[in-house]
């Protein structure tokens, strides 16, 4: 905009009146169209050096957004670190155990049993993996197993349960324990349970 002012005001001021070549008008205007030119370049410049100080200042948001992550990131990868050395802690405690600790669905799949219960009863993984809860209760605790159940599946903690499971090898093996249920989202899903031989 200042070159077209100054531009245009050389051309009428000065270059129009001029009557010769090399007259004071005709220089005037001369000096005026290069300080027009002259103005385009330190426009020139001023709009590189302001891109030129966005570019920087954004590069500087970048790195402290990086930053920031790499802290977040750091962060998370401790907490789950330690989430995992926790559940390592857990799993050796559990399976270390005397007592017979257990986990099962609501369809009764079996999700957990610690190597007490597994030695106890003869059962290895594989079988352990197919099998129902139900399948291996013995008849005559049938009734206390369903009523235990039922409690559990209702949010109840059972204590002093006894029941007898029945071992792969036929042995019925009379236990005595307490249970809870793991719920989500206020929906029982699994239940927990420590059994005492």
């Amino acid at each position: 905009v200042h070159f077209l002012l100054l531009s245009a005001f050389g051309q009428v001021a000065f270059a129009a009146l001029s009557t010769h070549p090399f007259d004071a008008l005709a220089l005037g205007a001369r000096l005026l169209k290069g300080g027009a030119y002259g103005l385009v370049v330190v426009g020139l410049l001023l709009s590189t050096d302001r891109v030129f100080r966005r570019d920087r200042q954004a590069q500087r948001a970048l790195a402290e957004a990086h930053a920031a992550l790499r802290v977040e990131v750091d962060a998370r990868e401790a907490s789950q670190r330690q989430a995992r050395e926790t559940e390592a802690r857990l799993v050796d405690f559990l399976e270390n155990a005397n007592d017979l600790v257990h986990s099962a669905a609501r369809d009764g799949r079996i999700l957990y049993a610690n190597r007490a219960w597994r030695e106890r009863l003869g059962y290895s993984d594989a079988e352990i993996d197919r099998l129902r809860l139900r399948q291996i209760v013995h008849p005559s605790s049938m009734a206390t197993f369903e009523e235990a159940t039922t409690r559990l599946f209702r949010g109840e903690a059972v204590s002093q349960v006894q029941v007898t499971l029945v071992a792969r090898d036929g042995t019925p093996v009379h236990l005595s324990g307490s249970a809870n249920c793991r719920m989500e989202d206020g929906v029982p899903v699994a239940t927990r349970t420590i059994f005492r031989d």
